[in-house]
């Protein structure tokens, strides 16, 4: 029973889209060429901005700038809702992760243990709506 389980796991695991997969109108090489360094640089940040103890209101606003950067810039590159969304849920959890794991090593307890996965996930919803926000915007300044 447990080799099925396992088989049935690790079948998903190495089951991985290919090199070509689309996200919308865009491949998933096109997504990481054009995020890797803003994530890498955005989680950074938040790191070292949680370890030196930055009031959270400030922290909070960086990373709202931050995020209607990044949907004008999709939108600035012809990226559409689903693009946009993609783009802000893949920087805000990396935002995110770095944000959380600065707070636990600071205070190692479960609760901080549990809130990786947490702010994780809740800063990737808010990075998706703060980008489809700032393509919105700027459809309307378009106009």
């Amino acid at each position: 029973m447990l080799v099925i389980w396992y088989t049935t796991i690790m079948d998903q695991v190495f089951d991985l889209p290919p090199a070509g997969a689309m996200i919308g109108r865009w491949s998933v090489d096109r997504y990481l060429n054009f995020l890797a360094v803003p994530a890498l640089g955005a989680a950074l940040a938040a790191h070292i901005l949680v370890w030196l103890e930055v009031s959270a209101s400030f922290i909070v606003a960086a990373e709202v700038l931050f995020f209607l950067i990044i949907g004008f810039r999709m939108a600035a590159h012809q990226g559409q809702r689903t693009e946009v969304l993609t783009a802000g849920a893949m920087i805000g959890m990396a935002v995110g992760f770095g944000a959380s794991l600065a707070k636990f090593l600071l205070q190692p307890q479960l609760v901080t243990l549990i809130n990786i996965i947490s702010e994780t996930l809740l800063t990737a919803l808010i990075g998706s709506l703060l980008g489809v926000i700032a393509l919105i915007a700027r459809r309307l300044a378009i106009r």
